[in-house]
């Protein structure tokens, strides 16, 4: 990036069974994480959920700036809900 950070993106392979789908690291040039966001996918046969989790953090420090989960919940019979919840610590 510009600013010299570095973004690594990863990515879960078809056949693994682990629910997060995509993670993606933002660290500075300090070797401290700037920002981590996430993509967790858990279904079954009577619920599904998605949840986007991002986190954020000093680039020269590493600590805790504040957070971020949004998502959506589903079960068989019901409706969906979705939900948000911001942290700026």
């Amino acid at each position: 990036m510009p600013n010299g950070s570095t973004v690594s993106i990863f990515t879960k392979d078809a056949e693994a069974a682990a629910p997060v789908e995509r993670l993606q690291l933002t660290v500075s040039p300090f070797q401290k994480l700037e920002r981590l966001e996430a993509v967790v996918l858990e279904e079954n046969l009577l619920f599904y959920s998605k949840r986007n989790i991002s986190l954020t953090a000093e680039p020269g420090s590493g600590n805790l700036s504040g957070y971020r989960v949004e998502g959506v919940q589903k079960l068989i019979f019901g409706d969906s809900l979705r939900y948000r919840v911001d942290a700026n610590l």
